[in-house]
């Protein structure tokens, strides 16, 4: 299936934080957000040592190091480490603020999957800023969490910066959708996909 056709590869804003963010005009964004706490201690050490080696590459270089970031960041991730994103009421509220901004056209959202501690989006951002449409649905769903949370002091939040690469081609489409597709499957969480009820495939219209 053709997702998305029309492809545009001028860039619109290029910024580094820990990590570097590329926007471009028409993008197709593949985003990782994770819950604050998701990484053991040690872990999260090991990823942020990796980071730090992304400036002393040279630049055909870095893409390399920032695939191996993720999946390594992947493989912790997928041990479910604190991961409460699937309970109530944080799934419910995340789901309903997913879909309301992809009714209200703030995104075009291909595909989605929620798991234990992170979530992957795969959307058309529309011409918007994809730094602020990310922070309006974490301030967004933090506030939610905050209304239905009883322990004030357990809220659960974001982490503050988030993985995201935009899709260069229609194949590249398919490869994104099919690795959402499986994450259950590979974390052990469902023997198919279609099993896994935190997904776009049981939510999108």
């Amino acid at each position: 299936m053709k997702y998305f056709m029309k492809r545009d590869n001028e860039t619109i804003r290029f910024y580094r934080k820990r990590l570097p963010h590329w926007e471009v005009r028409d993008g197709l964004y593949f985003v990782t957000l994770r819950q604050a706490d998701s990484l053991p201690v040690k872990k999260a050490e090991e990823i942020r040592c990796l980071i730090k080696e992304l400036d002393a590459k040279p630049e055909d270089e870095r893409d390399k190091v920032r695939r191996l970031i993720f999946r390594r960041m992947e493989a912790i991730l997928d041990c479910g480490y604190n991961g409460r994103l699937t309970l109530e009421p944080y799934v419910d509220i995340i789901i309903k603020t997913i879909l309301h901004r992809h009714e209200q056209n703030i995104w075009r959202m291909v595909e989605f999957v929620i798991m234990p501690n992170h979530l992957h989006l795969f959307f058309e951002n529309n011409g918007r800023d994809l730094e602020k449409v990310l922070k309006d649905f974490k301030i967004w769903t933090i506030k939610e969490f905050r209304k239905q949370t009883a322990d004030k002091c357990d809220i659960l939040s974001w982490q503050t910066e988030s993985f995201d690469h935009w899709s260069r081609t229609v194949e590249e489409d398919e490869k994104i959708i099919k690795y959402i597709r499986n994450n259950p499957v590979k974390a052990k969480l469902a023997n198919n996909y279609q099993d896994w009820k935190y997904g776009g495939w049981n939510c999108l219209k």
